[in-house]
């Protein structure tokens, strides 16, 4: 018995234009509220002095706590400005028969 090449499989012949999937145009990426750019200059100010405690000239004693208190802080506004997207009571928007 000997061994032969296998031969490379023919595919059937395509129009590329077909072929050819082109996604159209993402969407603009919407405008941040002012309540959002607060909370992340906040955490991040709080970021950096815990980082960076001399970056304003305060000792680590007093530059920890106001980190920390500015991290929460800027946490705490985050998650408070969330947007509740949970459908009313009642609408039901599953299949209709």
């Amino acid at each position: 018995m000997t061994f032969t090449e296998p031969e490379e499989p023919r595919w059937p012949a395509s129009d590329a234009h077909e072929d050819h999937f082109e996604p159209p145009e993402p969407a603009p990426l919407p405008i941040p509220r002012a309540r959002t750019v607060g909370g992340v200059l906040a955490l991040t100010v709080g970021v950096l002095l815990l980082a960076l405690p001399n970056l304003l000239g305060l000792g680590e004693r007093v530059a920890t706590p106001l980190g920390l208190l500015a991290g929460t802080a800027g946490i705490g506004w985050l998650v408070i400005g969330l947007r509740s997207d949970a459908a009313p009571e009642g609408s039901d928007d599953g299949a209709q028969l």
